[in-house]
């Protein structure tokens, strides 16, 4: 009892207390404080804490902190970082300019905060996986931003309360907001409102929200959609109705614009020796993005507070909001498409950047938004190679809006078939069009019909396989890339050096060639035979090879040296009957469930299905959690999703020139493993073969 005789400094608390004293340090007097005790000094009255006192204790120790992010300092480099990549992006003059194209309002309340602060602080809570809230820009602003930070921003001042009084406009020492800053004159507080007070805080975060509406008035395309009550079904179908769809797609267009400027001011720091190892192979994909609150229901009388968002499924087509086939709505919200860079087989190795995106109601405009996603790529002066997509997107988009746009920009397109798109597609100058390739007028039908015997049951995976690698010999090549005006040229399987196989139609019809050219130029015949028909060729069994007759010769027989597809050429239609545009099906790639084609196609699909998942990763950037993202509206989650992606690309171009660096300069380091083939597409004679100290595979 001796020991409590006399009065703590620490606690405040009189003796005798039932703390323990252990050494020089009176423990458990400022935890019982904050629990509120009664006063051992009578009344009955609970002990109210008085400042920082009442944070005495274990949890006032230095390296202590209340959350993981809350308080911790972002310093003016990190800022200034991003700054940097926002004013390259173009973003504020974009801003400017729309602003001067649609009026600026006469008077109003200054700009306090800028549009180049609340982009600089929407991107540094992105890039280190923050929620995108106001309320976290909020504790950005008055809790971790240094003064050098906060001037640099260009920030209204602070007025700071500290037990010393009231310091307005101090952000320096005597009123460090940092937690890690430990010292005599730094002020701890519980919560935000402790420190500031609620109004003050309050007042801050109006300021910033004041600035997110101000950008977002000039990107939004339904500003006439109110967002804080729901519609009656009737009164937001007359409101959706008086829409002007010029002035919708107007804005649209612009908030496509500034998301793709977010991602675009990424990829252009890319080193270009890192970009030279990239051969312009990109692939695309839709993927989900859910709304904030419910849906739109058939049974329910309101819609949804953010009516203009959509049912989404799996099969990306649309869905009515009135729909009462609950197979096919999955979630609420908006359709994103994605495009990124990709290799073009397992062993190349490129930076896997996000360039360009574009997000809708699900189901609307698929084939505009894969476009919109491109136009950056296709503007800049990169290479162009593949374009791989999923079965939504190729062979079921429109070829006037899809198809041929890619073929026009340079793209060779390779993609998997549809169940309804496999065999005999059409017919042109006598070329067969199968699975998205032409063959040879005279395959035999059994190779015509592989396929689709195959997914019927007619035959067997060993048989169809079996098929597709005989009629391989047929496959009609191209004497040349695309022409420039998109135009393909191909030639027949006997013609020329490289010919696959010996026609006696081709024989007959170039001999007979050969003897007019011959009367007319006086050169020797056998001359001209050489040129026209193959020396050496493989030879198909005669039983399954028939030859057309000269009567159903066409133009892939009879033409000296190849026949030329335009871009926009019309096929004959096929067993369906149905005319369509050759560009629809017709791929540029190796012929289809080829290994070549799989070593291309999947190293494609797995790069944008990996970028998908860590995007959604609720360790990551979690695009699939929508509390990260509470804005309600299209225009607010177009706006947020920009800035995930923005901090999506930064990450992976730090952690690959991060990977690039090491393997390059530490010669101790350890090299990454070398991609391989999925799995999916390796047999097990292959992974023997390439098993280190294998047995042989036969005595």
């Amino acid at each position: 009892m001796a020991a409590h005789a006399a009065r703590n400094g620490r606690c405040g608390v009189p003796a005798p207390c039932s703390a323990v004293v252990t050494g020089p340090r009176h423990l458990g007097c400022g935890e019982l404080m904050a629990r509120g005790p009664r006063s051992r000094q009578g009344g009955g009255t609970p002990a109210v804490p008085n400042g920082a006192q009442a944070r005495v204790g274990l949890l006032q120790q230095p390296g202590f902190s209340y959350a993981s992010r809350r308080y911790t300092p972002v310093h003016v480099n990190e800022v200034k970082v991003v700054a940097q990549l926002i004013d390259q992006s173009g973003l504020l003059q974009m801003l400017e300019d729309w602003r001067d194209e649609d009026g600026r309002p006469v008077g109003g309340r200054p700009t306090e905060v800028s549009d180049r602060a609340l982009l600089c602080l929407l991107a540094v809570l992105a890039n280190e996986g923050t929620p995108l809230h106001l309320t976290k820009v909020n504790e950005l602003v008055l809790y971790r931003l240094t003064a050098q930070a906060h001037a640099y921003l260009g920030l209204p001042p602070l007025a700071r309360k500290t037990p010393q009084g009231l310091i307005p406009g101090t952000l320096g020492a005597k009123a460090d907001r940092s937690r890690y800053a430990y010292g005599p004159k730094t002020v701890h507080a519980a919560t935000p409102r402790r420190t500031f007070g609620a109004k003050f805080i309050d007042a801050w975060e109006e300021r910033l929200r004041r600035a997110e509406r101000r950008i977002r008035r000039v990107l939004d395309p339904f500003p006439e959609t109110q967002h804080h009550y729901r519609y009656d079904k009737a009164d937001f179908t007359a409101l959706r109705e008086t829409r002007d769809e010029a002035f919708v797609a107007r804005r649209r267009a612009r908030l496509m614009a500034f998301q793709n400027a977010l991602i675009w001011t990424v990829v252009e720091q890319t080193p270009r020796e890192l970009l030279g190892w990239w051969d312009g192979t990109v692939a695309f994909d839709g993927t989900f993005v859910p709304g904030v609150s419910k849906a739109t229901t058939t049974k329910g009388r309101r819609a949804s507070i953010e009516p203009d968002m959509g049912w989404y499924n799996r099969t990306h087509e649309k869905v009515p909001d009135d729909s009462t086939n609950e197979r096919l709505k999955v979630a609420w919200g908006l359709d994103l498409t994605l495009v990124m860079m990709s290799a073009s087989g397992p062993k190349q190795r490129v930076p896997g950047l996000l360039l360009g995106a574009s997000i809708d109601k699900p189901g609307t405009n698929p084939n505009g938004n894969v476009m919109t996603a491109l136009a950056k790529v296709m503007a800049a002066d990169m290479p162009h190679g593949y374009a791989i997509g999923d079965r939504d997107f190729y062979p079921k988009m429109i070829a006037e809006q899809f198809q041929i746009p890619l073929r026009e920009a340079g793209y060779k397109i390779i993609g998997d078939l549809r169940r309804d798109t496999v065999g005999l597609q059409g017919t042109y100058a006598g070329m067969l069009l199968v699975d998205g390739h032409f063959f040879d007028p005279a395959m035999p039908q059994k190779m015509v019909t592989a396929t689709p015997d195959f997914l019927e049951g007619r035959i067997t995976e060993e048989d169809w396989r079996t098929l597709l690698e005989r009629r391989a010999s047929i496959y009609l090549s191209r004497v040349k890339d695309s022409r420039p005006d998109g135009a393909t040229q191909f030639k027949c399987c006997a013609s020329g050096p490289g010919a696959t196989l010996q026609c006696p139609l081709r024989t007959s019809l170039m001999t007979d060639l050969a003897d007019q050219r011959a009367q007319r130029t006086g050169e020797d015949p056998r001359l001209i035979r050489a040129r026209l028909l193959p020396l050496t060729a493989k030879r198909l069994t005669s039983a399954k090879f028939t030859a057309p007759s000269r009567e159903d010769a066409r133009e892939i027989c009879s033409n000296a040296s190849s026949v030329t597809v335009p871009l926009r050429g019309t096929a004959t239609p096929g067993p369906k009957g149905q005319q369509f545009t050759i560009a629809k099906y017709l791929q540029q790639g190796p012929t289809w469930e080829s290994d070549e084609w799989a070593s291309i196609y999947f190293t494609g699909r797995n790069s944008i299905e990996g970028t998908n998942a860590r995007l959604k990763d609720s360790h990551g950037l979690s695009l699939a959690h929508h509390g990260n993202r509470m804005l309600r509206g299209f225009a607010a989650q177009a706006f947020l999703v920009g800035f995930i992606c923005f901090a999506h690309n930064l990450r992976v171009l730090n952690a690959f020139m991060e990977t690039d660096r090491l393997t390059s300069t530490d010669p101790d380091s350890t090299p990454p493993p070398k991609p391989t083939r999925p799995r999916r597409w390796r047999t097990l004679l292959e992974e023997e073969r390439e098993r280190p100290n294998a047995p042989p595979l036969a005595a």
